[in-house]
């Protein structure tokens, strides 16, 4: 009777755990499915964002990011190829002002590496834009001689990176293309400020101009700040030197309560304060600022944005258009 129970016993166990591995299998085949279904309608709408036939991501307002931290894992951050693809993917947005931060100063040390690629993929796509997509959009009507929307944009664009050039030679030489009527040499400039007024009608069918613009001009001017987490190691040494000798060294009985912003204007005063980050952006195994200088985040948002190797730009355009359509309180 012991040995049959016992049996009873054992079989019924063995029946639990065979009942709990499944539905513990099941619990797995059901995330892994979600997650699946998640990343691909996550690679289908960042190929959509990327091809534009997402509407409402073609109009970010990239004035709301007046400063952009970047945090890439050490390991990644040597992929110098993919950090400068990175970096031209958000000049093309128009950010103008990026801090770059690893743990071990890796993109530090290659400092002069990456601004040197940088300046050159911004020559490359200024110049590739002068000879081949110029060239296309450019088009005269042969028969009215009536500057249309293509030539509106065309235009611009040297109005916007060659202001001093005359336009008969953009025109003419360049692009080999001839007016009915002479016009007279004047620069592209005096152009603009003298037919602006003829054009605003065509002007007014250009609802996306202003991020034109903007485009175009970041590619001349990118302002780049490399961190490392040593640089936070002196900082926090030097700006609690300078509280101590200012409020300690003295003769006064009472000593005073540090508050934030005495250590603020402390890390100021020692050269490590620095523009805080309106937005953040990590790329990296895990979901944190690995070490990114504490006093420059406080009111930052932080947007994990997967590894370095499969970022996509879609991603980067929806991260965006995201952080500018929140409202802010800082800390209000």
């Amino acid at each position: 009777m012991n040995i049959l129970a016992h049996f009873w016993f054992w079989t019924s166990f063995q029946c639990g755990n065979l009942v709990l591995h499944l539905v513990w299998l099941t619990l797995h085949l059901i995330i892994n499915v979600w997650y699946s279904v998640l990343g691909i309608a996550r690679m289908v709408e960042n190929t959509l964002i990327s091809s534009g036939l997402l509407k409402s991501y073609n109009a970010v307002n990239i004035s709301k990011v007046h400063y952009l931290a970047v945090v890439i894992d050490s390991e990644e951050a040597r992929e110098t190829s993919k950090v400068l693809e990175l970096l031209c993917w958000l000049a093309s947005i128009g950010v103008k002002n990026i801090c770059l931060y690893d743990r071990e100063g890796v993109l530090k040390r290659s400092q002069t590496a990456i601004i040197e690629g940088l300046n050159k993929s911004q020559k490359a796509i200024v110049e590739g834009s002068d000879h081949g997509t110029l060239v296309e959009l450019l088009k005269i009507n042969e028969r009215t001689n009536i500057l249309i929307y293509d030539d509106v944009l065309a235009l611009l664009y040297h109005v916007c990176c060659f202001p001093d050039r005359f336009i008969d030679e953009v025109l003419c030489e360049e692009l080999n293309v001839y007016w009915h009527t002479p016009i007279a040499p004047v620069t592209c400039w005096q152009w603009w400020l003298h037919s602006s007024s003829d054009i605003g009608f065509l002007l007014e069918e250009i609802d996306w101009f202003v991020s034109f613009v903007d485009t175009l001009l970041c590619h001349k001017h990118v302002d780049l700040e490399f961190v490392s987490f040593a640089d936070s190691k002196p900082a926090v040494a030097k700006a609690a030197n300078l509280l101590f000798a200012k409020h300690y060294v003295s003769t006064k009985p009472e000593k005073p309560n540090f508050t934030e912003s005495d250590m603020s204007e402390a890390l100021q005063a020692v050269g490590y304060g620095g523009p805080e980050p309106d937005l953040l952006f990590v790329y990296g195994p895990v979901r944190c600022h690995m070490g990114f200088p504490a006093w420059r985040i406080r009111y930052t948002e932080i947007v994990h944005m997967g590894t370095l190797k499969s970022m996509e730009f879609g991603s980067l355009i929806k991260a965006i258009h995201k952080f500018t359509k929140v409202h802010q309180n800082y800390g209000q």
